[in-house]
Formats: C-alpha cells, sequence, structure tokens
C-alpha cells in the first residue's frame, strides 16, 4: 500500500524529524561537554605574605573563565591557620578567614589546625568575621564527618554563612555538589577540645553523601579533602566511593604535579603556604588540562586584596611589640 502525502506535508514532516535528531544529538553532545573550571588550595597556614599574589591568580583565572563562558568555583582542602605570626590575632581578627572571603574562596574545608586554639576560639573566629564584615559572603566551611555542637549553634544562630556536610552551587548553569572531609589521622593529632567533636569514618559520610548528591542531578562532584595522599587516606576514599569525580587533597602538604586517577575519580594537590595554585580544567568525566601556578612567579598582586593585608600587618605587628616589645620587621639575630 502507497501513502499519497498530503501536498508539501512530507518535506515538513522530514524537517520536523530532523530538527527533533538534531536537538537530541546536541542535549546529549552538551550533557557529555559540560565544563567546569576549579581554582584550588590547601595547608595555607595564615601564610598572609602570599594572599595577594593568591587572589591576582584567582581573579586572573576568573576574568579568562567568565570570558570563555565556563562556570568557575575556588576551593580549599583546610588547615587555613596557624603557621604565622597572623595566627596570633586568629580568634580577634579572624585575618585568615577574612582574607579568604576576599579573595573569593566559594568554600573551604576544616582541616586538624583550625582547631588549634580550641572549639570556642574557633567560634569566636567567625563570629569577628560576622561582625566586621558584614557585607562580604564568606566561604562555605564544609566536614562530612566531624560534627561541633558549638560551632554548628553558632552558625545556626549567626545566620551569616554556611557550615554543614556540603553544599550544592550552581555556576553558569552547572550544579556542583561540594563536600569536605577530615582524614582519621589529621584528626587524631587535633590536641584541643577533641573531647567535644565527633568523629565518623570518612569513607562512609562520602559513601552516603555522595549518593544523596547523585539523586539530585548535580553535574560534578568535588571533595575536599584534609586526608593526604602521602597517608593514602584520599587514595583509599576514591577507590572506596563510586560517584566522586574530583578529591582536593590537603593535609600531607603533597604537591601533585600531575593528577592521579583512580578509577574515574581524578584526585589533585597543591603543596602548602599558598606557594602554588592549582587549576583543574573538567569536561564532562574527563579533566581536560590540569595547570599548577607558582606565585613565587607572580610578579603582580591583587591591590585590594594587598591593602588589606597591610593594614593586618600593622594589628599582628602592634600586638607582637606589646607582648614582645619587638616589631616585624625587627633584627632579632644574626645567624
Amino acid at each position: 500500500m502507497q501513502i499519497k502525502w498530503p501536498s508539501g506535508y512530507r518535506m515538513r514532516f522530514i524537517v520536523r524529524i530532523a530538527f527533533t535528531f538534531i536537538s537530541v544529538c546536541m542535549c546529549v553532545l552538551s550533557y557529555a561537554q559540560q565544563r567546569l573550571n576549579v581554582v584550588f588550595t590547601s595547608d595555607l597556614h595564615s601564610c598572609a605574605w602570599n594572599y595577594s599574589k593568591i587572589a591576582y591568580v584567582i581573579e586572573t583565572q576568573r576574568q579568562k573563565s567568565t570570558s570563555c563562558g565556563i562556570p568557575f568555583i575556588v576551593l580549599d582542602a583546610g588547615d587555613i591557620a596557624m603557621g604565622s605570626v597572623y595566627h596570633s590575632v586568629f580568634d580577634t581578627h579572624a585575618v585568615e578567614y577574612r582574607s579568604m572571603a576576599r579573595m573569593g574562596y566559594d568554600a573551604i574545608a576544616q582541616g586538624n589546625h583550625d582547631f588549634d586554639f580550641g572549639v570556642d576560639a574557633l567560634v569566636r573566629m567567625y563570629k569577628v568575621a560576622w561582625q566586621r564584615d558584614s557585607l562580604i559572603e564568606p566561604p562555605a566551611l564544609l566536614c562530612a564527618n566531624v560534627t561541633s555542637k558549638s560551632l554548628d549553634k553558632a552558625f545556626l544562630l549567626a545566620q551569616k554563612a554556611f557550615r554543614g556536610k556540603y553544599k550544592i552551587f550552581e555556576k553558569g548553569g552547572v550544579k556542583i555538589g561540594v563536600l569536605g572531609v577530615l582524614g582519621e589521622e589529621a584528626y587524631n593529632v587535633i590536641g584541643k577540645d577533641r573531647e567535644k567533636l565527633t568523629f565518623y569514618d570518612p569513607v562512609k559520610e562520602c559513601r552516603k553523601i555522595v549518593g544523596e548528591l547523585k539523586k539530585t542531578g548535580v553535574d560534578y562532584i568535588i571533595v575536599i579533602s584534609h586526608g593526604g595522599t602521602a597517608s593514602g587516606n584520599d587514595i583509599d576514599l576514591a577507590e572506596s566511593v563510586d560517584g566522586i569525580d574530583l578529591i582536593i587533597s590537603g593535609q600531607d602538604h603533597d604537591l601533585l604535579r600531575e593528577p592521579l586517577k583512580v578509577g574515574n575519580t581524578y584526585i589533585v594537590a597543591a603543596a602548602s603556604d599558598g606557594r602554588y595554585v592549582g587549576k583543574v580544567e573538567l569536561e564532562g568525566r574527563r579533566l581536560k588540562n590540569y595547570t599548577l601556578f607558582e606565585t613565587d612567579g607572580v610578579a603582580q598582586a591583587e591591590p585590594s586584596v594587598g591593602r588589606w593585608v597591610d593594614s593586618m600587618q600593622m594589628v599582628v605587628s602592634k600586638r607582637f611589640y606589646k607582648e614582645s616589645g619587638v616589631n616585624l620587621e625587627d633584627t632579632v639575630t644574626y645567624l
């Protein structure tokens, strides 16, 4: 039996079928090539002298990503404190946390050294940041496997920032699930107020949260982990939890000049003290490019962050002189 098409109908039918086929292909291609740029650091340890250079790298990469229409997120894998005289005003001026807000970080993990002054000092530090920088969006604080009633209560009452196991960010139409974890070895060296904290197995907690994130339809799942690669913690995490696209690894100050790939998960690390800033370019399930920027080689500094650090240097210097009779710039001894 031969079908007789009405005049012009056959061509319109073919065009509609072709258009539908092309639309489906474009959707599949768009999903497969969903892109995301991730800039990251870890173990900054109060390295205020490098903040303006880190900020310059972040802002430069943000502008490049924006000009290409690629979503962009900035993350840190913990230990923002302890390591220089700037931590002497940790709970009175919150130099580290407030600096990271100015540098444009979206989220940070909690490291063991962030608890060195105790839980109460940590709460005071966050309150200082919220009170003095009420108009600046602070980074989300993420830790899936360590809980603290004092910290949770402070964040809940203040409603100034987010603290939780994970957070879903939407950047340029791309949904990114980010969760933070603290490794067991790192947790075990917390010296003060550990009895005020509750630790849970990071692998089990990650597995649960990754399952939750998959149900929400996120495009990427990223773990900011203060667990480390030298210890094997983050490698074990990648082997044990299916569905993680990227692990940003901190704690052992490793510099991974090439990303590790464990199953379908990439692991990256950018040493410590702000000596390097890392950048990962993701395209679907593929790591398209990996770059490490050495801050010693950065000739320029982000001016607003530079001015901010200078103002905090004056605060630290006054406190240092008051307690020791020595200025930060004074020579103490010759070797």
